[in-house]
């Protein structure tokens, strides 16, 4: 919500997928940390998995 974290992810319909991802030490200002991650199918379900768990240990505050 405050954009400390965003992740964009685009399949390319054969089961490769590439997200481009940003993060911030601090909303709005402060460092910016811009990376590219590939992956595969294969790996969908356990990252479903490991953001949900992020999700739960860091739930969203109000609304946009």
């Amino acid at each position: 919500m405050e954009e400390q974290l965003s992740i964009v992810a685009k399949g390319d319909g054969m089961g490769h997928f590439t997200a481009e991802c940003t993060a911030r030490d601090a909303a709005g200002i402060g460092n910016l940390l811009t990376f590219t991650l590939s992956f595969d199918q294969t790996r969908l379900g356990p990252l479903a998995a490991e953001l949900d768990a992020l999700l739960r240990a860091y739930p969203v505050v109000g609304t946009p």
